[in-house]
């Protein structure tokens, strides 16, 4: 490596510890004191966002501040999420390496057999356990999608992705899942012919889905962000953080609005459940950390998975530590488990909380659509397939 790219790394790093010589200094990056301030591209407007952070710390980018909402906002938001997470129980799958073998980390989904020739509940794979939801400005649900990277073969086939190519389609055709089941006793709906999206959509689909937020169970990707983006998504909550996605949803939330701007067009804002008061963020993140320092083949961890016929060779094990690893594991499982008793269970404090606005839900109301929709989503919806 030559003396310039390891300065360049240097500078690099320092820029990502806050931008300050002396931190660098300290942790043992040596820097070019002032000159450590850099030019802005070619063709950067002045009144750029990117022209403001260009020097500044990394950490001013990322830093959106608190997410702000009244106790009652807050439980409404808890509705949905929890009932993201019991979608994610009822379509639950961890059977990353095949349904015969040995996953250590996952003895309640075992159903016979033992060792290495043990069978796991759940059938094949169909991808990761990562699922959202829609939901519009009046309250409604939409539709939900999940990963399906294992049966597309595909590394793009991401949940939030999914979901906003089918909102549009659904938009196009004006039908959502309460005018497909019509009524019936299953679900104890009644058709409302109501469209997802409201309105003729015509040219305007840049703008379509400015008052619908997204649900999803783990923190969005560059990929999953950037169409969100495009969509003019208005806000995305999720469960549980993804530290190998670098904050992106974030940066680009800061980046695609002027300076000071809060709203309006651009990304969607990112809301951390730990902001509306869902423990389940917490405790996903503590258990995910827990699984990554303890998963492994070496002395004293614990291997993700054993093939068929390899207890004798440890070669073959896997001690993967991946975040869609974990999402397979007991741990996961627990988790999105106690979301959906407690969709069951939930009692409001604020049960006629409305927002302002003519056809807005109470969030009586909408808990009572998001049991509802779940029942449709597991007997009807069915993962991995266009729904009905």
């Amino acid at each position: 490596m030559s003396d310039d790219t390891q300065q360049s790394r240097r500078e690099f790093f320092a820029s990502l510890m806050g931008g300050s010589i002396a931190a660098a200094a300290i942790a043992g990056f040596p820097v070019r004191g002032s000159e450590a301030a850099t030019s802005l591209p070619e063709g950067v407007a002045s009144d750029d966002p990117v022209t403001h952070y260009w020097n500044r710390p990394f950490s001013e980018l990322v830093d959106i501040g608190p997410y702000t909402a009244t106790p009652a906002e807050m439980e409404r938001h808890r509705v949905y999420a929890n009932l993201v997470l019991a979608l994610l129980h009822g379509y639950f799958n961890g059977n990353k390496g095949g349904e015969i073998g040995e996953y250590p980390w996952q003895p309640s989904q075992r159903i016979s057999g033992s060792g290495t020739h043990s069978v796991y509940a759940g059938g094949r794979y169909l991808g990761h356990n990562i699922c959202c939801i829609a939901v519009d400005g009046d309250g409604d649900i939409i539709d939900f999608d999940f990963n399906h990277n294992s049966i597309f073969n595909s590394s793009v086939e991401h949940a939030e992705a999914r979901l906003i190519k089918r909102i549009f389609s659904l938009a196009d055709i004006h039908q959502d899942w309460d005018s497909q089941v019509g009524t019936d006793d299953r679900w104890n709906l009644t058709t409302s012919g109501k469209a997802p999206i409201k309105g003729e959509m015509g040219d305007n689909y840049g703008r379509s889905l400015s008052n619908v937020t997204i649900y999803t169970s783990l923190e969005s990707c560059a990929q999953c962000s950037g169409i969100m983006t495009l969509a003019n998504v208005k806000q995305v909550v999720f469960l549980q953080p993804d530290p190998t996605q670098y904050m992106i949803g974030k940066i680009m939330y800061r980046l695609s609005r002027p300076v000071g701007k809060e709203g309006g067009s651009g990304a969607p804002r990112p809301i951390s459940g730990t902001e509306v008061g869902m423990t389940a963020t917490q405790r996903l993140s503590d258990d995910y950390k827990s699984f990554k320092a303890k998963v492994g083949t070496g002395p004293g961890q614990t291997p993700f998975y054993k093939p068929p016929g390899s207890e004798a060779d440890p070669t073959q094990w896997s001690g993967s530590s991946t975040i869609t690893s974990f999402l397979c594991t007991d741990l996961a499982l627990a988790n999105f488990k106690s979301g959906r008793e407690t969709l069951d269970t939930m009692s409001l404090a604020h049960a006629d909380y409305r927002p302002e606005g003519q056809g807005m839900q109470s969030n009586a109301e909408v808990l009572t659509q998001a049991r509802n929709f779940l029942n449709y989503a597991l007997t009807e919806g069915r993962r991995g397939t266009p729904h009905r």
